[in-house]
């Protein structure tokens, strides 16, 4: 065992409902929709100090440290 520290954090697990069908609909938009919806993601998670760690296609994952 390597000696380290302990932290608390929170994840978050976002998933977007609908994703394909969306991405279907709005073909050539669905970029600019989804830049905007992660942009979202990004500014709360910031906002509260936190962390956009991990995206997957329809999933997002986002982290707060606890103190």
């Amino acid at each position: 065992m390597i000696p380290g520290n302990r932290r608390n954090v929170v994840f978050m697990v976002i998933r977007l409902q609908n994703y394909i069908q969306a991405i279907d609909i709005l073909q050539e938009e669905s970029i600019q929709f989804l830049n905007q919806i992660v942009g979202i993601l990004h500014k709360c998670a910031e906002k509260w100090d936190g962390w956009a760690n991990k995206s997957e296609g329809e999933k997002y994952v986002l982290t707060w440290k606890l103190p």
